[in-house]
């Protein structure tokens, strides 16, 4: 074989229709061997090769971080496990960043967390950094004796577990399905959602009503709330296609049933009462799902909630008396009777309150109900000032002036837990210099701006502020997993498959670094051993 004493030039003369692509590719080719020497003999952590150096090095630097984890399927039937971090940055903003998929190959407690455990290392990060975890309350994730946060915790005690808020408002949600009128009215709207989305003629009889979707929350509420505000526009929809010769047999009869459903009286005062309580949840659901808030946050907003449903419930009778005027309204528009349902003396299995007044049989047998179960599980899921973790929010101004004052047992476990130094003395300084002055609520600031002579509050508070309040920032990787992973590409690798997933998740850095991220690429590829050879020997 001839052998060419010019290779750049013989093949970018001979190779069409890029030759200075061509020429760049072969010289890269010629640098292989110092590249192999510097991947070779450079240190682990000197590489940045990887797509994730970034985030590991913060996260490394910070005071520390927490681990963020949730499980999904994907198109192969694969069960992958989602992980991130959050952590503070150099400024003290923090930051939630996905790292990768992992292959669950069983599903047990021990299994999960050995491969946590596994993928956190392979990400190089310094788990002798690790505070929080922020899991799913099943019991395989949050159990207290062999769950995946206990065995994670035995051997990095410095973390705390923290069940999602989203997860858990959602749970509280859930709990109302033991209001038996409210349970069979979610599933009423949901059919008939479904009824109208089947096809694109019915749908186009009424406005647009999202679906009534199980794991977007936020789009939950927002369903409940629109179909209450289209109600009439619904039911007027439904009779027509039941009369309506155009329709078959079955759409008719389906639409007929599904009308008289809405228009029962239980259904008609149950849909006002939810449809209000949603409409709070919505915006608070849609809160907890940004980056930035912190655990003390949550703790308010939840008490605000329950604060407004209190007032309700002590002024039931008020509060329900305009509501039921307004159902009364709507079920004059749909030609319906609001009235006591059937009783019987000895019926077990429904509301069999004895009234002649439908207000209040509907306020004892629904509104009341509603409301004490929306309290309870509120109050219920959502205490964890019990938590050493969470007494770091304790440091607040605004908690210091409500008189909630830490122990001195209290700052002990804090310092031994967290490693905080001469943590008593400080504290009763800090608590000195907020008596009489004002306070910025948003701990960020806080800690930029009045922490300067404090550095060992300033260290709590940059413990609490990476505590994870909710896991829904590695849930939004969920939809990214969906479409990498498709019918076509099911069976690529894991690897590939993260490395696709960050840079459709961080696209915006991506477009902002093009350049330094493909010299990057093209760095790595002529540093791999390929079989197809770019250069002849000399």
């Amino acid at each position: 074989m001839k052998k060419y004493k010019d290779p750049v030039e013989i093949m970018t003369k001979h190779l069409e229709p890029a030759p200075s692509i061509i020429a760049e590719r072969v010289k890269f080719r010629i640098k292989r061997q110092e590249q192999e020497n510097h991947l070779k003999t450079c240190k682990g952590k000197a590489k940045y090769t990887s797509h994730r150096v970034q985030n590991e090095r913060e996260a490394n630097e910070s005071l520390g971080f927490s681990i963020l984890a949730d499980e999904t399927s994907d198109i192969a039937g694969k069960e992958q496990l989602s992980i991130g971090i959050r952590y503070l940055d150099s400024n003290n903003i923090v930051k939630e960043q996905f790292l990768g998929f992992s292959e669950l190959t069983a599903m047990d407690a021990r299994s999960i967390s050995s491969s946590i455990l596994k993928s956190l290392k392979g990400f190089n990060l310094n788990l002798n950094k690790l505070v929080g975890l922020g899991f799913d309350g099943c019991s395989t994730m949050a159990g207290k004796d062999n769950g995946v946060q206990k065995l994670i915790r035995n051997e990095y005690p410095k973390a705390t577990f923290f069940h999602c808020s989203s997860h858990k408002l959602n749970l509280v949600i859930n709990d109302l399905n033991s209001v038996q009128v409210v349970q069979n009215s979610i599933g009423i709207i949901k059919e008939a959602i479904v009824f109208f989305k089947e096809s694109p003629k019915r749908r186009s009889l009424i406005p647009n009503i999202p679906l009534f979707c199980e794991t977007r929350w936020s789009a939950k509420y927002k369903s409940i709330r629109i179909f209450h505000e289209q109600f009439a526009t619904v039911i007027t929809a439904l009779e027509n296609i039941s009369l309506d010769n155009k329709f078959n047999a079955n759409t008719k009869s389906k639409a007929h049933q599904i009308v008289c459903s809405l228009s029962s009286p239980q259904f008609i005062v149950c849909l006002n009462v939810i449809s209000k309580y949603s409409s709070l949840l919505e915006p608070v659901t849609n809160k907890l799902q940004a980056i930035v808030i912190d655990l003390l946050s949550v703790k308010n907003q939840v008490d605000l909630l329950i604060d407004m449903f209190e007032k309700d419930r002590q002024d039931a009778d008020s509060v329900f008396s305009t509501m039921f005027k307004e159902c009364q309204e709507i079920a004059n528009d749909i030609n319906v009777e609001i009235k006591v349902p059937r009783i019987v003396g000895r019926q077990i299995h429904r509301s069999n309150i004895q009234s002649r007044s439908a207000e209040k049989y509907f306020k004892v047998s629904l509104f009341i109900p509603y409301l004490d179960s929306i309290i309870s599980s509120l109050k219920c899921r959502f205490a964890m000032d019990t938590t050493l973790a969470f007494s770091l929010s304790w440091f607040h101004p605004s908690i210091i002036k409500e008189g909630k004052i830490l122990t001195n047992d209290q700052l002990q476990n804090i310092s031994e837990k967290f490693g905080v130094e001469n943590l008593k003395a400080e504290y009763r300084t800090w608590q000195k210099v907020w008596e009489n002055r004002k306070y910025t609520e948003d701990i960020g600031k806080l800690l930029n701006e009045e922490c300067d002579f404090f550095p060992n509050i300033k260290m709590c508070f940059q413990y609490f502020l990476v505590l994870p309040p909710t896991t829904c920032s590695i849930e939004r990787s969920f939809s990214t997993l969906r479409r990498v992973k498709t019918w076509l590409r099911s069976t690529i690798g894991e690897s590939r498959l993260s490395g696709l997933c960050l840079i459709s998740l961080h696209r915006d850095y991506v477009n902002q670094n093009q350049v330094a991220i493909i010299k990057k690429v093209i760095d790595m590829f002529a540093a791999n051993k390929r079989n197809l050879k770019f250069l002849f020997d000399e």
